[in-house]
């Protein structure tokens, strides 16, 4: 989104998150106030309605130099050449948002909580801190892990790249073949058609949950009951049936803060990514 042209403040040639972070930093101890309310004035001086959306426009910008950093030096000019080499970057599945991705920030959740933080048992108190709290300075949810929101909105701003695809899970419920087939061939990975029928029938969720409870120490370890509590039901719409009208709007409040619509539309159902 494009800054409104009541600002104060003009950002630089190539801005940084990081940079914006030290100025919010210097401005609350400047002036002895909250850093939340530095970051709020700041998001308002350079024209913005607050400092996700700030963010956001920076941390594009910055992947978009990125990438026509990587694309000079592989290929080309453009952002769309960086694509060409993707026999690395299209095998590559990461939990972490693009903009760090592509800045190598440290963003180790793990090393960062020091064992402080866990999922609370209450799954009420999970959903209001979720939608109201993050946990690293720069995202608005996500606590006691990370912003779901904002790693799908990062992702999602260079989605028209050929080495990005996006792949949601009630389209594979809907189409499960047809979403692995395109997944293989975004990958460019040649199935011989007799092992199509195995491989559909090894990812549905029965067979999954099956294979998982066979060999589940690792998720034993992590999740209560194990593979049985990770692979729970597989359907989405559960939420219905627990989340009060309340909740739902935490979660509103959050989607309006971090998503841009389209965006919005296509992490609640799915489809083909326009």
């Amino acid at each position: 989104m494009a800054p409104t042209q009541n600002r104060s403040r003009s950002l630089p040639e190539k801005p940084s998150a990081e940079y914006l972070r030290k100025q919010a930093k210097d401005l609350a101890r400047g002036e002895a106030i909250q850093l939340a309310a530095a970051q709020r004035r700041l998001a308002r001086e350079y024209g913005y309605r607050n400092w996700s959306e700030l963010i956001r426009h920076v941390q594009s910008l910055s992947a978009g130099y990125k990438a026509t950093r990587e694309a000079d030096k592989a290929t080309g000019p453009t952002l769309e050449e960086a694509g060409q080499a993707k026999s690395l970057w299209k095998r590559a599945v990461a939990h972490l948002p693009l903009d760090h991705l592509l800045d190598n920030v440290q963003y180790d959740s793990g090393q960062a909580r020091s064992g402080t933080a866990s999922c609370p048992e209450n799954v009420h108190q999970l959903w209001r801190d979720w939608t109201t709290r993050g946990w690293f300075e720069w995202e608005t949810g996500g606590y006691p892990w990370w912003s779901n929101l904002h790693n799908v909105q990062s992702w999602w701003d260079f989605r028209h790249l050929p080495n990005i695809l996006f792949v949601h899970y009630a389209d594979l419920l809907a189409d499960l073949e047809g979403e692995i087939r395109r997944v293989a061939h975004f990958l460019e990975i040649e199935v011989p058609d007799r092992s199509w029928p195995a491989i559909v029938q090894n990812s549905t969720f029965t067979e999954m949950r099956a294979f998982e409870e066979k060999n589940e120490e690792p998720l034993r370890l992590a999740f209560k009951d194990g593979a049985r509590t990770f692979f729970h039901k597989g359907s989405n719409g559960r939420w219905r049936e627990i989340l009060s009208p309340e909740e739902l709007g935490l979660y509103d409040a959050a989607a309006r803060r971090e998503l841009t619509l389209e965006c919005r539309r296509w992490l609640e159902n799915g489809g083909r990514p326009q």
